[in-house]
């Protein structure tokens, strides 16, 4: 095994997985964001849901009348195998809640239920050797 192998051994992934809406409880598909991936994501009000990359930046713009056009932005690190992911509140008129609580800045964990509007996230963290299973799970709507 060379020192590649050895320095993603131990490191973990990080996911936001959307799992449901109040304005649109039916919604056909799960959303999933791969936060390390993405290293800092926008996250606010839009006409439709889609996923905006200029640059180094990525936007998030959901179709949730409850966020604010600028709403929250998550921001993840990496020092060694050891990954940490910020959520901070952008100004929202509505607030960012995690595990039903109101925030202005959290560091997410494991299992982290995040309310942005009225749309749920589910903060998933999972070894990195085990990021397209964990991808493969949620897309299909099964536990992860």
């Amino acid at each position: 095994m060379d020192s590649a192998d050895d320095s993603v051994r131990g490191s973990s992934a990080a996911f936001l997985i959307r799992v449901g809406r109040c304005h649109e409880p039916l919604a056909p598909e799960p959303m999933i964001l791969d936060l390390d991936l993405l290293g800092r994501i926008a996250l606010g009000r839009g006409e439709q849901d889609r996923l905006v990359q200029e640059d180094d930046r990525s936007r998030l713009e959901l179709a949730d009348p409850w966020m604010s056009g600028e709403h929250a932005q998550i921001e993840t690190f990496r020092a060694g195998p050891e990954l940490w992911a910020i959520l901070e509140d952008r100004g929202s008129t509505n607030g960012c809640r995690v595990n039903g609580q109101e925030v202005d800045r959290h560091q997410l964990e494991h299992g982290d239920l995040v309310e942005l509007g009225q749309t749920f996230w589910s903060y998933y963290q999972a070894p990195l050797e085990d990021k397209e299973q964990v991808l493969e799970r949620a897309h299909d709507g099964g536990p992860v």
